[in-house]
């Protein structure tokens, strides 16, 4: 009787923590696919760097290096390989301690762009729009706190160069819009 009970017992834990897992990243309906806290970058040398001038600011949101990538790189970069839909740009999506971010391709650009974050964790998301929960800035990561910014694994994936539009909305904020130029001169 003993050994049901703590086999009865095991079994109910497993299928708890089988139905967290499989509900980690899965949105409620209409909403984005999320990342949070745990899918964090970790970082050796300890919290995110400043945004700089070379990123695309989105108010509560930078993403590295996004606006030097897009004016340095050859157009061929962004162009997908053969057979492939997308070509991946690897940038990490940066976000301010406070509320979670919704960061997202503006409705034009929907079908020539998406956007991907911890692709190799869980949770990860993947789509037009993806909601962003950064760490409490308190948060301990091997002794250390994880500061005022929570950096992402991600990038964006384009169909050729162009000019797309970004949009990131803070919870209970109005959204902040910019074009970003990949691959081309000039946007017309």
């Amino acid at each position: 009787m003993r050994r049901t009970l703590a086999a009865g017992a095991a079994a109910a834990l497993l299928a708890a923590a089988a139905i967290e897992i499989a509900s980690a990243g899965t949105p409620a309906e209409g909403e984005p696919p999320g990342v949070d806290c745990g899918s964090r970058i970790q970082l050796t040398g300890g919290t995110a760097p400043q945004p700089s001038r070379e990123d695309l600011r989105l108010g509560a949101l930078y993403v590295s290096g996004l606006r030097e990538f897009g004016r340095t790189e050859p157009p061929s970069r962004f162009e997908p390989e053969p057979g492939e839909r997308y070509a991946f740009v690897k940038t990490a999506p940066v976000v301010d301690a406070g509320p979670a971010v919704t960061y997202s391709v503006g409705r034009a650009d929907r079908r020539a762009m998406e956007i991907q974050v911890a692709r190799f964790s869980t949770p990860h998301a993947r789509g037009d729009a993806v909601r962003l929960e950064p760490c409490d800035p308190d948060h301990q990561v091997n002794g250390r706190p994880v500061g005022p910014r929570t950096p992402f694994v991600g990038g964006v994936m384009v169909t050729g160069p162009g000019c797309y539009t970004l949009r990131a909305r803070p919870e209970g904020g109005e959204p902040v819009t910019r074009r970003v130029k990949l691959g081309v001169k000039n946007c017309g």
